[in-house]
């Protein structure tokens, strides 16, 4: 297994705030999309773009586990 640095440009505290009301879980998983889609890549940063799609298409998980409850 690879280890990623993060671009300087990431704002943990940004980051953070769109994860408000996030579970661990779900931060974990969020944390493991922008991973993955980072080393299909083959880049050896990881952006603060690839953090916001992860939250994003996380967001949209927890919106459809809301709506199946």
């Amino acid at each position: 297994l690879r280890v990623l640095e993060k671009e300087d440009n990431i704002d943990i505290n940004n980051l953070a705030g769109d994860t408000d009301g996030f579970s661990g879980a779900d931060i974990e998983q969020a944390c493991i999309e922008a991973l993955k889609r980072t080393i299909i890549q083959n880049k050896k940063k990881i952006s603060f773009e690839e953090h916001q799609r992860a939250i994003n298409k996380q967001k949209k998980r927890i919106k459809m586990r809301g709506s199946n409850e």
